[in-house]
């Protein structure tokens, strides 16, 4: 199923349950997935990583900016 076929999601605290189940499906449904969170090492298989406090809202803009310029893990 392709229904997020050339769409970009940013999921935040992936290394729970719901963040990890939905980067998978979006993932699965064609989007490029990114996650931001501290911990990293959890994330689901083919999807951009970037550490990153999501209660800092530098870096937040930060991270953002990174996946936009494609320099993301």
């Amino acid at each position: 199923m392709s229904d997020f076929h050339d769409v970009g999601a940013i999921v935040t605290a992936d290394t729970g349950d719901i963040g990890a189940a939905t980067a998978t499906l979006l993932r699965d449904r064609g989007a490029r997935v990114a996650v931001l969170d501290m911990r990293t090492d959890d994330a689901p298989p083919g999807v951009h990583t970037v550490r990153c406090d999501i209660t800092d809202a530098t870096e937040v803009d930060d991270a953002v900016e990174l996946l936009v310029l494609g320099r993301s893990g």
